[in-house]
């Protein structure tokens, strides 16, 4: 008996039956029946990534208010169908997908043939039935806290308060972690619940987040270490300009209160332990607290306080709460007059 190699019996399947029928990519079709929809009316497929939006396709009606189109996409992912300000969220994925609206009622439709685009659908339909926003909140918090969709959870939890359900978005950033490592929605999720989180946690009154950082030799400080001390939380760079143009100003505020209890925790954006060392020795940073994480604009420390640009810093009383924020120059000078005396 003899027997054809496999790669054989493929190239011959190949050759009878055309390239498509072994190796057509998946691809997406989108039917819609638009009522009352004029003959030609364009309607626009935009896909959605994060903040970052890319027209996908176009639906345009015959008489009839039908409408098709075909393509492909790389992964499952939210998009909208739109026309003016008018449009519908959808999860798109490489399935026939069927829509069926009103174009003089865009509030009511009906969406088959994708799961998760009916999952979404449902429980869009399930918050617009509550009537207050804190019901709505409640819903969505309840909804994206158990469900399984990425994109579904995705949109569920963004439409709560991070504050307030914080437990939730962190389930949901595992999830998008898990599911779509890779996407815009992903990575701008956990960047906003970190920022909006650090600046909850860094209001005037507030006990912010603890540091536990290294010295260019070494050691290691904790901020919370200086419990029973006026502290000036101050972050900084060796490469920062309008840093170094402070740190006189700070020196000054140092030698007048330091007998006093006065502290100085200086948290460098440097990414090399050479250039800090040396900014630190030239402008006569005399104080023992210098750390950093060698992060730059990466750096833990400065995520947990929003740092988005420096200098910047707090001021915190002896129970280590915030009383000031982004004090300098004469302003520096007059807080710290008031709290040392």
């Amino acid at each position: 008996m003899t027997f054809r190699p496999l790669f054989a019996l493929l190239l011959f399947a190949f050759l009878c039956f055309g390239s498509t029928s072994l190796f057509a990519a998946p691809s997406y079709t989108i039917k819609a029946k638009i009522t009352n929809a004029p003959a030609n009316t364009a309607f626009y497929v935009i896909g959605l990534d994060g903040s970052q939006s890319t027209p996908l396709d176009t639906l345009v009606t015959n008489d009839k208010g039908i409408a098709e189109a075909k393509g492909n996409v790389p992964a499952m992912g939210l998009a909208v169908i739109r026309n003016g300000n008018n449009q519908i969220l959808f999860v798109i994925e490489n399935k026939t997908i069927n829509f069926e609206f009103d174009f003089n009622n865009w509030m009511t439709y009906n969406i088959s043939g994708s799961k998760s685009s009916e999952q979404l659908t449902q429980m869009i339909k399930g918050v617009r039935s509550k009537p207050t926003q804190a019901e709505q909140a409640t819903y969505l918090n309840a909804y994206a806290d158990t469900c399984k969709n990425p994109f579904v959870a995705y949109v569920a939890v963004s439409n709560t308060p991070i504050d307030q359900y914080y437990t939730t978005y962190e389930k949901v950033i595992k999830l998008l972690e898990q599911k779509i490592p890779q996407s815009r929605f992903t990575a701008e999720l956990k960047s906003t619940v970190l920022r909006t989180m650090a600046a909850a946690n860094t209001a005037i009154g507030k006990v912010p987040p603890d540091l536990k950082l290294s010295s260019p030799d070494g050691k290691t400080y904790s901020l919370s270490d200086l419990r029973g001390k006026v502290v000036l939380l101050d972050f900084w760079a060796s490469w920062c300009g309008p840093c170094r143009k402070e740190n006189p100003v700070v020196v000054a505020a140092y030698n007048a209160y330091k007998a006093k209890g006065f502290e100085i925790y200086s948290v460098s954006l440097d990414k090399s332990v050479e250039p800090w060392k040396a900014a630190i020795e030239k402008d006569q940073l005399s104080w023992q607290y210098h750390v950093s994480d060698l992060g730059g604009w990466n750096s833990q420390a400065a995520a947990a306080y929003a740092v988005g640009s420096i200098p910047q810093n707090f001021l915190l009383d002896k129970d280590g709460k915030i009383i000031a924020k982004n004090l300098r120059g004469e302003a520096l000078e007059a807080k710290l007059a008031e709290v040392m005396k």
